[in-house]
């Protein structure tokens, strides 16, 4: 009976733990090494019986191909309209400066966080382009609405990756059961 409802508590608090990790994949931040660290965790208490062990190799190279996808797809962006070579600080330093002012103007759960997040993208590479590199204020901007909706479809890439490292952790789970 303890074992049955350990069992129940060890796959409510993984689901948790996934809806976390999306959450923080649409903030642009690593809740691929969650979904990663979560599933790794549950493999260690469960003596790695729960799923085999080529799972996690391949969940490990998904999260690292999200990491990457994420981080070229707002520098592409830039690029793209015209930016310079942004580089990863601005738009990072951006996108967590504008979820913490995000989520204190709009107090909505992940809502304001969200917002502030890609408006401190477009404002971190804004000033970035137009400090650094003494762009005028259209050119600035341009690169900065680039690496916005770069970082867009970088973050919806890393939720596309961590709904598969998910699915892919369920049909390992699946087959070690024998399904």
């Amino acid at each position: 009976m303890l074992n049955a409802v350990l069992g129940v508590l060890g796959w409510v608090v993984l689901g948790v733990v996934f809806v976390a990790a999306l959450v923080l994949d649409v903030l642009g931040l690593f809740g691929n090494w969650v979904i990663f660290i979560g599933i790794t965790t549950a493999g260690a208490v469960t003596g790695f019986d729960l799923y085999p062990w080529w799972i996690l190799i391949i969940l490990l190279l998904l999260a690292i191909v999200g990491e990457v996808l994420e981080a070229l797809s707002g520098w592409m962006g830039a690029r793209h309209i015209g930016g310079s070579s942004v580089g990863v600080l601005p738009p990072l330093i951006g996108a967590l400066g504008g979820a913490v002012l995000g989520t204190i103007v709009i107090p909505i759960p992940i809502i304001g966080s969200l917002i502030g997040a890609f408006v401190g993208v477009f404002v971190g590479v804004f000033l970035y382009e137009n400090q650094k590199h003494r762009r005028d204020v259209q050119a600035s901007a341009m690169a900065g609405l680039g690496a916005t909706v770069g970082r867009i479809g970088g973050a919806a890439a890393k939720v596309c990756i961590g709904i598969l490292m998910i699915a892919t952790f369920l049909c390992g789970v699946w087959f070690a059961r024998g399904g």
